[in-house]
């Protein structure tokens, strides 16, 4: 565009190398011959140049590909916590279901509703927000920390990553379904309120051992102080730990407060009058009784500065106990 002004500028320029040259109707890479042709050899060049940007660009693309190679370096590494079993003063949890929400602490119960992990989780899974750090959304691994050559701790921010093999465990739920009059039995009491309640077989590798559940209070309709009279098909769920009864040993508290049961009714012919020939049978019930499993063994993981999981956990050998 400026090559015919420059010609302009000096004495009898002629009009084919000044006001009659279209340069700028084409694009760059195609005025290299018409250039040459009226002598203009340093614009010639330029196109020259910008012809092989575009040709070396698309060649060399092909050529040399960016990507990003780990760099292994061997870090030494301790735990300063140690994955073992202590005896504590007391039993694992509530001593009852009266104590949870309480402040109470019970052996290694400390108070609380045990209601934060459910939060984390379901944040997790629902916002993507991180877990806590040595944890996923099954195990949680032992702790480790670094140190440099001398032996000193090294800050955590100045190494990316770091993968080692360490120590996991954790807890899977096993349930299964209890039979109406051989493993378990539920009643139904009706007064001034519709109370359901389940007595339940724990075995154990020592013996079954009896158990019962807390009265849980059913309110027909939506939640209000007076119970509603429901003339449609009706259906409760029930959720309870469980107590064992009265002079227990040790071990059958244990095996109580260990273990869940949830149920479901249904009552196809409505609820009025209030609790009428309601019982629980086979045909109109289910029971499921759940214990947790502890789960250990090794995984090889890969942590940032924090602790948290950078990568999916590798080689994971866990067994049941």
């Amino acid at each position: 565009m400026l090559k015919p002004l420059e010609e302009l500028q000096g004495c009898k320029a002629k009009a084919k190398k000044s006001i009659d040259l279209d340069y700028s109707s084409l694009p760059p890479q195609l005025v290299i011959f018409k250039a040459i042709k009226s002598k203009h050899f340093i614009l010639a060049a330029v196109c020259g140049m910008a012809l092989l940007s575009n040709v070396l660009a698309v060649a060399f693309s092909g050529i040399f590909n960016q990507s990003s190679t780990e760099v292994r370096q061997p870090q030494a590494m301790t735990s300063k916590l140690d994955l073992k079993f202590v005896n504590i003063n007391g039993s694992v949890g509530p001593e009852s279901y009266l104590q949870f929400g309480s402040h109470e602490s019970s052996g290694a119960y400390e108070g609380g509703d045990g209601e934060d992990q459910f939060l984390i989780a379901e944040s997790n899974y629902t916002r993507g927000t991180p877990l806590p750090a040595w944890t996923d959304d099954l195990l949680f691994y032992q702790p480790f920390s670094w140190t440099n050559e001398s032996g000193k701790s090294v800050n955590n921010s100045d190494i990316p990553h770091v993968e080692a093999t360490t120590k996991a465990f954790g807890a899977k739920l096993d349930c299964e379904q209890l039979e109406l009059g051989k493993d378990s039995h539920a009643r139904i009491e009706v007064g001034s309120s519709i109370r359901a309640s389940v007595n339940v077989t724990v075995p154990t590798k020592d013996g079954d051992v009896r158990c019962s559940s807390q009265s849980l209070e059913l309110r027909p309709g939506p939640i209000s102080a007076i119970p509603t009279c429901l003339t449609g098909p009706s259906a409760a769920e029930l959720v309870s730990i469980l107590e064992p009864r009265i002079n227990a040993t040790q071990r059958e508290k244990d095996a109580c407060m260990g273990t869940v049961v949830m149920g479901w009714l249904r009552e196809p012919q409505g609820l009025c009058p209030l609790g009428r020939n309601l019982t629980i049978t086979k045909s109109n019930s289910i029971f499921v009784r759940c214990r947790p499993r502890l789960q250990m063994g090794t995984a090889t993981i890969r942590v940032d500065g924090a602790g948290r999981l950078v990568r999916t956990v590798q080689n994971v050998t866990v067994t049941g106990e």
